[in-house]
């Protein structure tokens, strides 16, 4: 199964497929290692959570939820920060997995920040990158929050 994410002129941007499993997300449709970066994955969980957040209500869900981000290849890719961050420029993972999952209440659903924002710094610590809790809390307000709104 494959699901395509296309542009105005439909042009393929995203694509999700099921490979041996999993899902697989990438870029483009036709580049193998094009698969999408860090940020592009937590942006991802945050709209899936939303969709589970309406899921959940509409069919009147009550229990704990776990959900995860598996990021592979990341001993090929840097950890980069957006621009208006003065953080230093290069952080390498030494591993070619990360995961970081978490399990919460269908009733925290609706305050997801505090959720993504351990997550995020989990993640970050992979890189040797410990953040101060501020500074996660701005990253994950100004780039992953919006998404839920």
């Amino acid at each position: 199964m494959q699901l395509e994410s296309r542009n105005s002129q439909r042009q393929v941007t995203r694509v999700c497929r099921i490979d041996d499993d999993r899902l697989i997300f990438q870029k483009a449709a036709d580049v193998e290692k094009n698969m999408l970066q860090a940020f592009e994955c937590f942006q991802f969980l945050a709209k899936t959570l939303k969709a589970v957040q309406k899921f959940c209500t509409h069919v009147g869900f009550y229990g704990d939820i776990s959900f995860g981000l598996n990021i592979q290849n990341v001993r090929s890719i840097g950890l980069a920060f957006p621009l208006n961050r003065r953080l230093w420029d290069d952080y390498t993972c030494e591993w070619d997995l990360i995961s970081v999952s978490r399990t919460t209440h269908f009733d925290d659903l609706t305050n997801l920040s505090q959720t993504i924002q351990g997550m995020f710094r989990e993640f970050c610590r992979s890189f040797h990158l410990a953040l101060d809790s501020k500074i996660i809390e701005e990253i994950v307000e100004e780039t992953f929050m919006p998404l839920l709104k």
